[in-house]
Parts: structure tokens; sequence; C-alpha cells
């Protein structure tokens, strides 16, 4: 699978802002030389990357970071959400409703993966539920990523106390992932 070069760009954003220049250095330090280039390298958003490269950042960061790895994870995708919908996007959440929002997700999913379709199962004004077909991520740090993601994609159209549980994952033996969000 591959994935966007904004994906890497935010992570690196994060990386650069919330950890001191020694973490830095650990973390880069973990990746594999050619991981490393590329990260090192000017991101560029449009492009397409080895998933491989996101996860082992995610990783290397993980090990720079106490607490639960998955929560890291989570706060990466919610700054993939920040940074990503931080264009023209932006106005479309502002503007949307919850329901709104969940639509836009599943028609953009493939903007940002090369593998896989977003699907909306069932849904309310005010819960969802959303399966991703045709791909079983290779690592658990993708569905927290995912999980962060779309809680705060459902902040950002005004959606409050939201509870997104990820609650059959494709790793685990589930035909797929899905998602089970419900909010106010």
């Amino acid at each position: 699978m591959k994935v966007k070069g904004s994906a890497l760009r935010s992570s690196m954003n994060y990386l650069r802002e919330h950890y001191t220049t020694a973490q830095v250095e650990r973390v880069l330090g973990r990746l594999a030389e050619e991981q490393r280039s590329v990260v090192e390298r000017p991101l560029l958003t449009a492009s397409w990357y080895e998933a491989s490269v996101l996860y082992d950042l995610m990783h290397a960061m993980a090990a720079e970071t106490p607490g639960d790895p998955g929560e890291l994870f989570r706060t990466l995708g919610r700054q993939s959400c920040d940074d990503g919908l931080n264009t023209v996007y932006k106005v479309f959440f502002k503007v949307g409703t919850p329901s709104f929002m969940l639509k836009f997700t599943i028609q953009v999913w493939s903007n940002y993966y090369s593998e896989g379709k977003m699907v909306k199962v069932e849904g309310t004004a005010q819960s969802a539920l959303l399966r991703l077909e045709g791909l079983r991520p290779q690592d658990e740090a993708m569905c927290h990523r995912v999980t962060g993601w779309l809680e705060r994609a459902l902040e950002l159209s005004g959606a409050q106390d939201i509870h997104m549980l990820h609650e059959a994952c494709a790793r685990r033996g589930a035909a797929a992932c899905e998602w089970k969000g419900v909010w106010k």
C-alpha cells in the first residue's frame, strides 16, 4: 500500500513540533537508511510513498513516547486531519454537518491511500458505522490513526461528545475494519 506525502509530512511536522532535537534524532535513527532519506527530503504532498515508511516512523515515535502507543497513533491521525483539511476542504467541514463530513470522508479516501475503500454501512444524524473494504491494514498503527482522523473530522464538522470505536479489525480476523461512531 502507498500513502500520500501529506500523511508523512503531517507526522514529520508533529515530530519536529513536539519532540526535542535529541528525540528527533533518536526517532530518525530507528528508521532504515532509505526510509530516513525519504522523510528527511522535502515530502511532496501529492506524491505516493510506501506505507511502511509511515508505519515505521510512527513506531519509532512511539518508542520515544511514554504511554500507550495507540494514543500517539490516534493523535497523529488527528494531526493529519488538521493538516490535510487546512485547505479548501476546511470550508466544507465548517459549513457541513457530521453526516456530510462522513460522506466526504468516504469520497476522499482514495486521495490519500492507494488501496481500500471506505464505505458507510449505516448511519443517522448522530451515529455511523464505517467499513474499510479491500484493505487489510498491515499495521495496528493505521487503525488507530484512522480512528483519530475520524474523531477530529467529526469535531471540525461541529459534532460533540464523540465516541469513535474501532469495533472490528481485519488484522484480528474480521472480514474488514469497522468504526462505529456516536456523537451529539
